[in-house]
């Protein structure tokens, strides 16, 4: 049970007794002592009350051992450390000794206008409803002792009563605890109640059933201060009045604001420090409902609560951040935005919180709103917000997010999925008509670009795309007939692309049963002089689809593709739109490698038609540079053709693999690698081909078989052969001369 700040002062005449004798010990000539209690200016005390009366005009008692009730008063009555004569100004330096005592209080002052300074040291008061320091006020004439300042610096202070108090009628009553220890053995580390005055704890930790209760005057609280609350849980209901009869309801709070002496302002400024309840809050304010009272102020700046605060606690330029398991960190706002993931609007302040997860667990019923990007600026809670942040800006996402994502013109953009979602809403997922790359920094590469909208693209590209080097690129809502057989391009290009060296790109959802049957899944260009598309370069990346892979429209150009896989799968869902793996008809510089492949059978969707028609893995009715290095084209199943040319098409092929190979039974199914028109210009000068070339090799090459394909080559012409000589056969005589034999090849 806390001591009420009605503390009696029914012992005043033995503690008047007791100074009375402690003045006139200390005009005496003091020798030392070999047991001293203390000592000031050298000068030795039997007990510490002697020092005191000695200092106590600015001196300085310095303790000389540990110390119990014997050694701190002759008084009996008044076993503990009393100031009682108004204007005392004291030090007490324990030099690291102890004063352990069994009294109502360890440390009293019952008069106005004292100072006083306890250091480097530990005060125990084991009495059972034992306090700290208590300031009283004068029970005889009804008035505070006032104007009362006491330090504690290095002390530990042990109660199992309430540890610092003060009386609620005093006035300039101030206590700072500096680098202190608290414990309160599940009672009050503080109370305090002034009509005015500072309570300061400067890194201090406090250890009780409730940390500290105001009913006036101001708290401040800084440096590395701590405090634990492990008391019961309790929900006030009233608060305490001054009746001496009643007590103060400890709650298990850490800080706990009360109302009730309407005479009074309160304020509590908090700038660091952390702040835990076991069982209850961090910080409480209790008043009863429509309470007229005068101003009761927290202002929180900084520090770590156990549990989330009210948003009116906080001060100005500081926001609260809350994590997933409710401890609440305060900061400076700028700072909990950036390690947000979400926010909620309370009492006209945004409360942070580090996940969705977590503003929606505090904020059942409250409407969050989720921060998905980050900002080399800041976080915001949509694309476009981010982009009115500046005009240069990185964007990486925090969560998934909806949205229609526009770059305007101007704007230059680095978009990270960082392992997230960007799901279209109405239009296009993203339409750029700025300059924009997009990756995804995330380990799992989970990025992905969704686009749920019929009849729009993932991507649509107005302005420059740098790089595409990460994400997936995906119409997941496609999965369905109606989807297979609707689908739209994945991405259109009206501007340029400068290069896309990865990312994965696919129709429908990615499993072949889904994948779409109409449209192409990237489209260059749009067949006008004013949608005309470039890209640079394609150097890696994987590409699947059930209908065109590439289709590059008239007018518009693709520098070259060196990198990636491209797969067009029918396996499942036969094409119904375009049924080419490349088509062309604009410009292609140069294809020197890839891996373009088809798989499944090449007929198309109609059945009774599919005769008519093909799949295609080369399509080109434009131009083809050159065709060259690693390229390869690999077709499996029927109705297909390997290369398809129409009479105003341009190819060269340097060097690649080309490789039709045929499934079908009946002839008119039957898949061919060569389908090019009389008039292409058409010219082999390298590479492997499943089907004999030799029509197409140009002049100075040759196509030779070998193991199953031919082979294209520079043709080189054959060496004659080295006429036989014939054999010479030299014998030497007995006498020295030799004869010479000569056979001719015809013998």
């Amino acid at each position: 049970q806390a001591v009420d700040e009605q503390k009696a002062d029914a012992q005043a005449a033995g503690q008047e007794r007791s100074n009375v004798i402690g003045e006139m010990l200390a005009g005496q000539a003091q020798q030392p002592v070999e047991d001293a209690a203390a000592t000031v200016n050298g000068q030795s005390y039997t007990t510490l009350a002697e020092a005191i009366a000695a200092a106590k005009n600015g001196g300085v008692v310095e303790v000389q051992r540990n110390l119990t009730a014997d050694h701190v008063t002759s008084d009996s009555e008044n076993p503990y450390i009393l100031i009682a004569e108004q204007g005392t100004n004291v030090t007490i330096d324990l030099n690291k000794h102890s004063i352990r005592l069994d009294a109502a209080d360890a440390i009293a002052v019952k008069a106005s206008d004292v100072t006083l300074k306890i250091i480097d040291g530990s005060i125990e008061n084991t009495a059972a409803g034992g306090c700290g320091l208590y300031v009283y006020n004068n029970k005889a004439t009804g008035a505070g002792y006032d104007d009362v300042n006491v330090v504690f610096e290095g002390v530990t202070l042990t109660t199992k009563d309430q540890a610092i108090g003060v009386q609620g009628l005093n006035s300039n009553n101030n206590v700072t605890l500096k680098n202190c220890v608290i414990n309160a053995n599940k009672s009050l580390g503080a109370y305090w109640p002034p009509k005015s005055g500072v309570l300061t704890l400067d890194g201090t930790t406090i250890n009780a059933g409730t940390g500290f209760i105001v009913k006036g005057g101001q708290i401040k609280v800084l440096g590395n201060t701590v405090i634990n609350a492990d008391g019961d849980r309790v929900v006030p209901e009233d608060y305490y009045n001054g009746d001496p009869s009643k007590s103060i309801v400890l709650t298990g709070d850490a800080v706990y604001m009360q109302s009730g002496y309407n005479d009074r302002k309160i304020a509590i400024d908090i700038e660091s420090g952390v702040f835990n309840s076991k069982n209850n809050l961090a910080v409480r304010y209790f008043a009863k409902p429509n309470e007229a009272a005068p101003e009761r102020k927290y202002n929180i700046t900084g520090g770590s609560f156990s549990s989330e605060l009210s948003a009116e606690y906080v001060g100005a330029g500081a926001a609260m951040l809350v994590s997933e398991d409710g401890r609440a960190a305060v900061m400076a706002e700028a700072e909990a935005e950036k390690q947000a993931g979400a926010y909620v609007e309370k009492d006209g302040k945004r409360v942070y919180y580090t996940t969705v997860d977590a503003a929606g667990k505090a904020n059942p019923d409250a409407e969050v709103v989720a921060y998905c990007v980050e900002t080399n600026g800041g976080r915001f809670a949509t694309i476009a917000a981010a982009l009115e942040s500046a005009d240069n800006v990185s964007i990486s996402l925090l969560s998934d997010i909806r949205e229609d994502v526009v770059i305007p013109e101007g704007k230059i953009v680095s978009l990270d999925l960082s392992g997230h979602k960007i799901t279209s809403s109405n239009g296009h997922a993203i339409t750029n008509n700025g300059t924009l790359s997009i990756s995804d920094s995330s380990p799992a590469k989970t990025g992905v670009v969704d686009c749920v909208t019929k009849g729009k693209a993932a991507i649509s590209n107005n302005g420059i795309i740098e790089e595409i080097s990460g994400g997936t690129f995906e119409r997941s809502a496609e999965t369905d007939k109606a989807g297979i057989y609707g689908s739209y391009y994945l991405v259109e290009n009206y501007g340029k692309i400068k290069t896309i060296s990865g990312g994965t790109f696919h129709s429908g959802d990615g499993e072949v049963e889904h994948l779409g049957a109409i449209g192409s899944l990237i489209r260059n260009g749009g067949g006008d002089d004013s949608t005309k598309g470039e890209i640079e370069s394609i150097t890696g990346g994987e590409y699947l689809n059930a209908a065109n892979i590439i289709k590059n429209e008239p007018g518009s150009r693709i520098g070259s593709i060196s990198g990636g896989i491209f797969t067009m799968d029918n396996t499942v869902n036969h094409w119904q739109g375009g049924n080419n793996v490349i088509l062309n008809y604009g410009e292609i510089d140069s294809l020197v490698g890839g891996e373009f492949r088809a798989f499944g059978s090449g007929a198309y969707n109609v059945p009774e038609e599919s005769a008519k028609y093909w799949r295609t893995g080369l399509f080109n009715g434009g131009t083809i540079g050159e065709v060259s290095g690693s390229f390869s084209m690999i077709m499996e199943g029927d109705n297909n053709r390997g290369i398809a040319l129409t009479k105003d098409s341009v190819t060269n092929i340097v060097n690649g693999t080309f490789l039709v190979s045929d499934t079908a039974s009946e002839p008119v199914r039957a898949s061919v690698l060569f389908n090019v028109n009389d008039q292409a210009a058409f010219a082999i000068t390298g590479g492997t081909f499943s089907s004999n070339p030799s029509d197409f090799v140009s002049d100075g090459y040759v196509a030779t078989p070998s193991n199953g394909k031919w082979v294209v080559s520079k043709y080189t012409s054959p060496v004659p052969p080295t006429p036989e000589q014939p054999d010479t056969d030299v014998e030497q005589r007995p006498d020295g001369s030799t004869v010479t034999t000569v056979t001719r090849p015809d013998g």
